[in-house]
């Protein structure tokens, strides 16, 4: 069996079905093995120093003294502070000969790094004999524990070990999506012919100067977008192309410039004139951007909306960003008034208008390629049954023999039709086709407000790096694109270098010896440093996201000694910026070993590449899913971080050293502002439900992807409670109080748990303590009821995403060699978001038409979650009905709603039977 055969036949089923399971299991189904055995791997590859070791002992005698507090029982605190009191006594002896060990080592350092270590043995003897006295005070005043100086001892402890667990947002709330929905405004005249006349020129007073030829920045191309410039020749072609090809896309400002929006096929009014610039100067003609105030047609609106009436186009168009107006005259919408970017090109015109020689007078003529009409055509999802299929098939889940019955029915389909072509994408641009450029723009101009050769900063969307306060960098997203972008922690000064290579590797290094920098870097390169700190030190990383015309901020935890991948997506994946990142990933594998594999050339790309593929998967589930409900989806600007998150074992409030930690992906803002073509608020709130989940199933997959081991997600710790017989409560101030009983959360949970009901919110939530590999703790849903946009949130101190355990050095390079052994399952995703983005036909085939059938059962899975959300809604506001339908003890069946509504079994066994079908055939 060949594992290039079997990539090609399950891969576009992978992107297509919405999987929670992965490239690895499918392969695992059929026999292939894709990723190395972590149980064949040295675990860890790093040993801890003697100082970690007696950490940890240290940290767990004292977790074994809280639990004693807790019962009252005088006899046990006892014994348990008399271990704790031994094992503190041991570090003393234990870090006495460590620190003569230390002192030998850095014999040869220059001083600085000497007086770190003296200071260090200061702080420790010091802090200890500290702990002792309380522990002695727990041990005496054990007997009256209402006593001041036996509470102060147990003050004194908890201040060197207690942790306050965190809450953690696992998946963007989406209530910032559906915020950014906005109606347009109504301007009320008198006279629309009137109003019409009132408008000015749509060329301003431009001349020409060199800066109006400059490709750089916004207008940068690459070489195929130059090839096809060459090949289009002239203004008009150049024109035609891009506005038969480049979709709108509804949001405000520059954001993609020129080469994204080229490869997505996509982009706003902003980014497709600086693609027109680009392409135009290439070919040496002058480009101007114009920024004005515009009149379109009601007829237009709809054609460019796909909207079914105008005042959901004018919602579409109004929640870009852009302050757009609805024309009213005589109690009727005529168009809408909206600002609007196009171009100014200096061209040959006498000579057939932009079309013929390139001789004659020049002159400069508006263009604007974003505004244009849309037909609706049927896609693969629109009617399942036409391919044999019947609602029961799908409806009740799939047995063995059902998958059996309907790839056989699908396989006669594909047979019959062969040749035949269908569509992803019901928005079809129509064409259009003119002999020379158009003399005049498409629409009527109201007002200019300026012209210019480049994007002015205010007009950007643009990403501010600040750490512990220090701002790092600012970046534009066209800056980022396509590119890694890495926080890797670097030696603060020569001698820290030399202090870190002599102990052969950070993860050996004593952390209070040395200092580090967090370096943001762009390519490898070093953009911007913040200030030094203790290796395993804690930071604050925050990030202010400009889109839209308003600031999100976004706020990560760092440990210093950890390296991170900030990865962004503008509206959709590019299949180029995604090769880029699989072929550098790859390409590690040529040279990858335990030495280099801690680097941003080499674990910054598979970073890269896991952020990148949790977008693009994202990316595609979102449209699929907007293509069924007829949803016009736009999404701000967003971000998402991947790491390898080191574990820091601390001394009495100080880092003693780092070791080995896991893999994560912490998605910060993933908003998509969804309207219903249809004007369907039912439609609205189920897309954005439904997103939700499944965006928070894909954290707990993408590094499933790559380990074949578990991962910690918001829906997979729901998934796992129900596998162990929890309870799933959703929760409301209408039941709160009579369930809270039965929720055995820990006390940071519970009360987010219940100022989140107080605030008027719906909670989903487990009952118990779930543990999975080496986390523990609780997962849950916080969904806004008027919305249905919620947070995905879980506790107990891991990031959201995360693999379920220890992912070693040596483990990483194993991945980095079975990197090379999907390709074939990358490449099918890549032509798969190619569809998407391009929007035209292409060739029906059984392993789409099987995918089709699936996601319909996805939907189906996922709306019983979302029908038990809006029944809650109802029974808050006095439904009684509807509190009787969600019955009494608020329980819910996550395996068919939150949890396993992500295809499940029935996807994963559909994948292997048309896998092993394609094998028998070829």
């Amino acid at each position: 069996m060949k594992k290039s055969l079997l990539m090609k036949s399950i891969s576009i089923l992978l992107v297509l079905t919405l999987m929670t399971s992965t490239i690895t299991f499918c392969l695992g189904g059929c026999s292939v093995k894709i990723t190395p055995n972590r149980a064949d791997i040295d675990i860890p590859t790093y040993s801890d120093t003697r100082l970690e070791v007696s950490s940890q002992n240290v940290s767990n005698n004292y977790a074994a003294l809280t639990n004693a507090l807790k019962s009252n029982d005088t006899e046990k605190i006892k014994e348990k502070a008399g271990a704790l009191k031994d094992a503190v006594n041991q570090s003393l002896s234990e870090f006495k000969l460590y620190s003569e060990e230390i002192k030998s080592m850095i014999g040869d350092s220059d001083d600085i790094i000497k007086k770190r270590a003296e200071e260090f043995e200061k702080y420790f003897n010091k802090n200890s004999q500290k702990a002792l006295d309380a522990i002695n005070g727990i041990i005496l005043g054990s007997k009256n524990t209402n006593s001041q100086s036996y509470q102060q001892s147990i003050d004194t402890l908890e201040k060197y070990f207690e942790v306050e667990k965190e809450i953690m947002v696992t998946s963007d709330n989406l209530e910032n999506s559906i915020s950014k929905k906005t109606d347009a405004e109504k301007l009320s005249v008198n006279n629309l012919n009137n109003y019409l006349k009132n408008s000015v020129s749509a060329v301003g007073s431009s001349r020409f100067n060199e800066s109006s030829l400059k490709l750089e920045d916004e207008t940068s191309l690459t070489d195929e977008m130059k090839a096809l410039a060459d090949q289009l020749k002239t203004p008009l072609q150049v024109y035609l192309y891009l506005k038969n090809h480049i979709n709108y896309e509804a949001y405000s400002g520059s954001r993609k410039g020129a080469v994204a929006t080229f490869d997505s096929n996509g982009g706003n009014d902003v980014d497709q004139a600086s693609l027109l610039i680009a392409m135009l100067r290439y070919l040496n003609y002058p480009g101007k951007y114009v920024n004005g105030t515009i009149f379109i047609s009601a007829d237009q609106a709809l054609k460019l909306t796909s909207a079914k009436d105008l005042n959901t186009a004018g919602t579409i168009l109004a929640s870009s960003g852009k302050k757009v107006f609805s024309i009213v005259s005589g109690g009727k919408i005529e168009g809408f008034q909206m600002d609007q970017t196009w171009v100014e090109a200096y061209v040959p015109y006498t000579d057939y208008r932009g079309a013929g020689n390139a001789a004659g007078d020049y002159r400069w003529i508006p263009l604007d390629t974003s505004i244009k009409g849309y037909n609706q055509v049927e896609t693969i999802y629109d009617d399942i049954e036409k391919y044999g299929i019947s609602e029961s098939d799908y409806v009740n889940g799939m047995s063995s023999s059902q998958l059996n019955a309907l790839y056989e029915k699908l396989s006669a389909y594909e047979k019959e039709h062969e040749g035949e072509e269908a569509y992803l994408n019901s928005r079809q641009i129509i064409s259009e086709s003119t002999a020379y450029l158009p003399l005049s723009l498409q629409y009527v101009v109201k007002s200019i407000d300026g012209e210019y050769d480049k994007i002015k900063e205010r007009d950007s969307d643009t990403i501010t790096f600040t750490i512990d306060g220090q701002n790092i960098a600012k970046l534009k997203p066209y800056e980022m694109y396509g590119k890694r972008l890495i926080v890797e922690y670097v030696p603060a000064t020569d001698s820290d270098a030399e202090t870190i290579k002599s102990f052969g590797s950070v993860f050996n290094t004593p952390s209070y010896l040395v200092k580090v920098r967090a370096a943001l870097k762009l390519e490898d390169q070093i953009i911007g440093q913040a200030r030094e700190v203790t290796l395993g030190q804690s930071q604050t990383f925050n990030m202010n996201v400009y889109s839209q015309g308003s600031s999100t901020y976004v706020t990560n935890n760092l440990t210093a000694g950890s390296m991170y991948q900030i990865t962004q997506d503008m509206q959709m994946i590019s299949s180029k910026e995604l090769t880029k990142a699989f072929d550098e990933a790859e390409g590690i594998s040529a040279d990858v070993n335990i030495d280099n594999i801690y680097s941003s050339e080499k674990l910054g790309r598979i970073l890269d590449m896991a952020g990148k593929l949790y977008y693009a998967q994202v990316d595609i589930a979102d449209n699929i899913l907007a293509e069924r409900h007829n949803i016009s989806i736009t999404r701000s600007l967003s971000v998402g971080m991947t790491g390898y998150q080191v574990r820091s074992e601390t001394m009495w409030g100080m880092p003693v050293g780092i070791a080995e930690g896991n893999l994560y992906i912490d998605i910060d803002l993933n908003n998509v502002a969804a309207i219903s073509r249809d004007g369907d608020k039912d439609s609205e709130f189920k897309y954005i439900t439904a997103s939700g989940v499944m965006s928070s199933a894909y954290e707990g997959t993408v590094w499933s992807e790559f380990t074949g081991e578990p991962g910690v997600s918001t829906i997979s710790i729901l998934e796992e409670a129900e596998e162990e017989g929890q309870s799933i409560l959703m929760l409301s101030k209408m039941n709160f109080e009579e369930q809270k009983a039965n929720l055995h959360l820990d006390r940071t949970t519970m009360n987010a748990v219940q100022q989140a009901v107080n605030a008027g919110k719906i909670v989903t939530v487990h009952t118990d303590m779930i543990t999975y590999g080496e986390w523990e703790g609780f997962g849950y849903i916080v969904t806004t009821p008027e919305t249905g946009g919620a947070a995905y949130m879980i506790s107990g101190g891991l990031n959201g995403g995360s693999s379920d355990g220890l992912v070693s050095l040596a483990y990483m390079v194993d991945i980095g060699f079975s990197i090379v052994d999907i390709v074939e399952a990358f490449q099918m995703i890549l032509t798969m978001l190619g569809l998407f983005s391009m929007g035209g036909p292409f060739g029906i085939i059984v392993g789409t038409l099987v995918a089709a059938v699936i996601v319909t059962m996805v939907v189906f899975a996922v709306m019983d979650y979302v029908n038990s959300i809006q029944l809650m809604c109802r029974y808050v506001n006095g439904d009684e009905e509807a509190g009787k339908e969600l019955e009494k003890n608020a329980v819910i069946n996550v395996s068919v709603a939150a949890g396993g509504a992500i295809v499940g079994k029935v996807a994963k066994a559909g994948l292997a039977k048309v896998a092993k079908k394609k094998i028998e055939r070829n």
